[in-house]
């Protein structure tokens, strides 16, 4: 699963958890965050959803972020399965 979850400065990151019992409980798996990147002009990242890609064997990574002048957009990432 992805999901958003609120840093202590206010800003949203990504965050990913897996369950080994088909939901009832998770785990979040450390050292696999997605933080915004102030250099890039990132300041805060949003509603994260998993799409597994059957055909070339990867999950697609869909969410948003809003720039540093609050400015939103949705970004796509590809991830190895």
């Amino acid at each position: 699963m992805a999901l958003c979850a609120r840093n202590g400065d206010g800003r949203h990151s990504i965050l990913f958890a897996e369950s080994r019992d088909l939901g009832i409980n998770w785990r979040i798996i450390e050292g696999k965050r997605l933080d915004p990147i102030r250099e890039s002009g990132e300041d805060s990242l949003y509603k994260a959803a998993l799409i597994k890609d059957e055909e070339h064997s990867c999950w697609k990574l869909y969410y948003s972020y809003k720039d540093l002048e609050g400015h939103w957009y949705t970004v796509v990432e590809k991830r190895m399965i």
